[in-house]
């Protein structure tokens, strides 16, 4: 396998691989994405309101006038 810059394997004792080091120097923009994807998940696993709703609740809130 070729290396890959800012990647270790790290391998248990019959070789299989057990983890993965990422170097933040070359991997730190990927690594972030990941992570805001992640968050991206579980803010979907909230409560979804439809618009009109959520206009309606927007507008008595701030006593804005339709």
């Amino acid at each position: 396998m070729a290396k890959i810059a800012g990647l270790k394997l790290i391998k248990s004792a019959t070789g299989k691989v057990t983890h993965v080091t990422l170097s933040m120097k070359y991997h730190a923009k990927l690594l972030e994405d990941m992570f805001d994807h992640q968050e991206i998940v579980q803010a979907r696993k909230g409560e979804m309101v439809p618009w009109d709703e959520a206009k309606k609740r927007i507008n008595r809130k701030f006593k804005f006038k339709d």
